[in-house]
């Protein structure tokens, strides 16, 4: 019995007490921070710093540079189109002023994008109203050829 009782009081006591020595021993050993480790990181890397004058003026740029870029077209941004007869695309909420203009619209990447969209529906009215703007197609509409 003596025996099973040594054993008994060696894991009980014994054993937690060796563990929480090694514990004690992990938390006094001192660890490197995150931030230290990455300066000496980047202290590893960084490559010699060259020496003499730097300016921050760029070359000279040759004719030919300037003439081989496109001009820009102007775009006519300010054109407006009144609402009671414009075509409206209501996924991009943008009017159009008739309908081969919107029919280009719908080719657009911008248009692609907002028909991905969930809750707006695609819509052409003759005057525009709030009730119309969300609105789902109906039988008619697909029968039109309108689809998303």
């Amino acid at each position: 019995m003596a025996n099973l009782e040594e054993l008994i009081i060696g894991y009980v006591i014994y054993v937690p007490v060796i563990c929480l020595l090694f514990g004690l021993l992990y938390l006094c050993i001192p660890k490197s921070t995150n931030a230290e480790v990455q300066e000496e990181v980047k202290i590893e890397e960084e490559p010699p710093k060259k020496k003499g004058k730097k300016s921050g003026k760029k070359g000279p740029k040759t004719a030919q540079e300037t003439k081989d870029k496109p001009k820009a077209k102007p775009k006519n941004i300010n054109k407006i189109i009144p609402k009671g007869k414009a075509a409206y695309c209501s996924y991009c909420e943008v009017y159009m002023a008739d309908d081969e203009q919107l029919m280009n619209h719908e080719k657009g990447k911008k248009h692609t994008k907002n028909c991905k969209k969930e809750g707006k529906w695609f819509t052409i009215t003759d005057p525009i109203t709030e009730d119309e703007k969300f609105k789902p197609f109906t039988e008619e509409d697909i029968e039109e050829g309108w689809t998303l």
